[in-house]
């Protein structure tokens, strides 16, 4: 009988000969559909997702070296940081998992009420956005924190993409649109709350004519979601 790695490498070997320059390589592994795939930085390594709910990171060559197993069903987009050292996963499961190159799960974020389908991040590396047909984007810091949720798909969000700039957010979905989010001023407004904050968290915390709730003004999950909200006037 013929081992799967010999069979793998006949066909590859094959493919080249009919195919010539048309087909670099081609890369076999997966058991179902791949549904999404990202070069990292240096272009060294390939990441494919697929609907038996894993992710293989390969080399060029077409050399398997890890398969990430996390996901508890199919896993739809994946995408490298900036520099290179982190990986995220995004899908059916409704979570985004973030992971070292080598394969190492980091964490787990969890939020999303519905399949997530797509995931960026920021050009600097510093956010991650991700898109569900739970109709919401949610952005996070690269430490798994929520910052906000973004609402104005009236349908399932397919995806999104930062600027080069890392200014602007672009998500598409199923109602036809296409929202530009403006993250800059959400950034400028959450860093100007922040020193807000600096300055009355003793009072906060300290001054015994205060609610609980009042007390709870500056932290973090009050802070991203019901400040932004209140001050910019939009729901998010």
């Amino acid at each position: 009988m013929v081992h799967k790695d010999t069979q793998i490498q006949v066909n590859q070997a094959l493919r080249q000969a009919v195919y010539g320059v048309l087909e670099y390589n081609r890369l076999l592994g997966h058991s179902a559909e791949v549904t999404a795939v990202d070069f990292s930085p240096d272009g060294k390594l390939i990441a494919s997702a697929s609907q038996d709910n894993t992710v293989k990171i390969w080399k060029r060559d077409g050399t398997l070296l890890t398969t990430l197993k996390g996901h508890s069903h199919e896993v739809k987009g994946v995408a490298f940081s900036p520099d290179g050292k982190l990986l995220a996963s995004v899908s059916v499961d409704r979570t985004i998992k973030i992971w070292k190159r080598d394969g190492t799960l980091l964490t787990t974020l969890r939020g999303h009420t519905a399949a997530v389908k797509g995931v960026a991040f920021s050009p600097d590396g510093k956010l991650l956005a991700s898109a569900s047909h739970d109709n919401t984007v949610k952005i996070w810091k690269r430490d798994g924190s929520l910052l906000t949720t973004l609402k104005g798909h009236s349908h399932e969000v397919e995806g999104v993409a930062f600027s080069p700039d890392g200014k602007l957010l672009a998500s598409i979905s199923e109602d036809k649109t296409l929202i530009l989010w403006d993250l800059e001023q959400f950034i400028d407004l959450e860093q100007v709350l922040a020193s807000g904050c600096d300055w009355v968290r003793d009072y906060l915390r300290t001054n015994p004519k205060l609610s609980q709730s009042d007390r709870a003004l500056c932290a973090r999950e009050f802070f991203t979601l019901s400040w932004l909200n209140l001050l910019t006037g939009r729901q998010r």
